[in-house]
């Protein structure tokens, strides 16, 4: 049971450290303020060497969380004085093996995303397969990447994951080589068979570039026919890849039957 000597110790105890926990209070809103402007400074710093987006908003956050975590440390000490630097790393020391092994995924993916915004292999709006999941990056964040999909699905992709493993962009660059193989039976003409896909694909096909010439390569005989390698050049993003394809190949189709050439 207390007793009143007790309590009323207690009670002066509490109030004797309110000035210093109202001053702890007080800075750790100062800290507030101080974290906020640097975190809008290095922003803007970023900003104006045409950073990454992204990048500028996770070099921010981090900034502001270290001067949160200092302001709060400080704040620590001025509350309880006899809380020491020494005391917290002692507590670390403890504790640190437990919190890593805990959070050791939430920060080797926060690593590989600031890894992915200063490499910068992608940007938002690009067109990626990774594993068995294609799509377009709508977001890079601290812990993941979001992808849609083209069947509006979205699919959460830790960062680690992106660092480590293959990767394909297929918008890396504004043009891409298409191709497909067409086997052409009945005919051992080789030479006229190959003119006359190549006068296909190169004939003012909508999508299909100039330069490079699109091309038909001969790639294997056997069986009673031939098989020929479409080759042309077209936009990278999938909807104008598979448009161009389909011109392409309907063209070809159309050709061949009009020249009574069976395909295989």
């Amino acid at each position: 049971m207390f007793s009143y000597e007790s309590l009323r110790a207690s009670s002066a105890a509490i109030f004797a450290a309110l000035p210093r926990v109202l001053a702890a209070l007080a800075f750790v809103l100062v800290a507030i303020f101080i974290a906020r402007s640097a975190r809008w400074a290095a922003e803007r710093t970023l900003r104006s060497k045409a950073t990454h987006a992204n990048l500028r908003a996770a070099l921010g956050r981090l900034v502001f969380t270290v001067v949160i975590a200092v302001g709060i440390l400080i704040a620590a000490t001025i509350a309880f004085p006899t809380f020491t630097v020494g005391s917290l790393i002692q507590l670390l020391g403890v504790s640190g093996v437990v919190i890593g092994f805990a959070f050791k995924d939430i920060f080797q993916n926060f690593l590989a995303g600031i890894l992915l915004l200063v490499t910068d292999p992608f940007e938002v709006g690009d067109e990626i397969v990774i594993d068995k999941f294609e799509g377009t990056v709508k977001d890079v964040q601290g812990r993941a990447t979001v992808i849609e999909t083209y069947d509006r699905r979205i699919i959460i992709v830790p960062n680690a994951d992106l660092f480590t493993k293959v990767v394909t962009v297929n918008t890396a660059h504004h043009r891409r080589e298409g191709q497909c193989d067409v086997i052409v039976k009945g005919t051992t003409d080789i030479t006229r068979v190959q003119q006359l896909l190549e006068r296909t694909v190169r004939g003012k096909i909508e999508g299909v570039d100039d330069d490079p010439l699109a091309a038909a390569l001969l790639v294997s005989i056997g069986g009673g026919a031939l098989t020929f390698r479409l080759l042309w050049w077209s936009g990278s993003e999938r909807s104008v890849y598979l448009a161009v394809q389909d011109r392409v190949l309907t063209r070809v189709f159309e050709a061949l039957r009009a020249e009574q050439l069976e395909i295989g």
